[in-house]
């Protein structure tokens, strides 16, 4: 009945172990899925951003045809006053671009390692619940060795009374 009990509590045990392994593999699918999804949107927010800079630059260039066109109309003194405003825009519309694209690198980069950090701590996760399971299972073999051995001492025992009982019969 013991041994029964015993096994039951065995198996129950081996269960929870599995239980916990399926667990930890779905979680670990989780936040694969997850890390693909923030790729996925990462790359999205890129390709939206190029187009915004594409066809800004495509206005700036009409613009800047519309202004060429203007400017043949005008006099000398004008174009000259015209071209330098326009350099100055430009400076300015290059520089604000470039401020926006630094911007956006650290944006980037301050996503990856936010990123980073996450799987390192699902990463430490996972391992100290591996670490857990590996503990579970040395305490399972290690209780099943000590019931083993209180059940081998518990038959040397019976055999030496069983052979002392003998021996003082035969005395008698």
């Amino acid at each position: 009945d013991d041994d029964e009990e015993e096994e039951e509590q065995l198996q129950r045990k081996e269960a929870e172990v599995e239980r916990i392994r399926q667990q930890t593999l779905e979680r670990e699918k989780i936040q694969r899925d997850r890390e693909l999804k923030q790729i996925e949107e990462a790359e999205e927010k890129h390709k939206q951003r190029e187009e915004a800079r594409r066809k800004e630059e495509a206005r700036m260039k009409e613009e800047a045809e519309k202004h060429h066109q203007l400017a043949q109309q005008r006099t000398d003194a004008d174009l000259a006053q015209e071209q330098e405003t326009e350099k100055q825009q430009a400076a300015e519309a290059k520089r604000l671009h470039l401020a926006e694209e630094q911007q956006k690198i650290r944006e980037r980069m301050a996503e990856e390692e936010k990123l980073k950090r996450e799987q390192e701590r699902e990463k430490e996760k996972r391992r100290k619940e591996e670490e857990e399971i590996e503990t579970q299972k040395r305490r399972m073999e290690e209780e099943k060795r000590e019931r083993q051995r209180q059940q081998e001492q518990k038959e040397k025992e019976e055999k030496q009374r069983n052979n002392l009982e003998l021996e003082q019969q035969q005395q008698q």
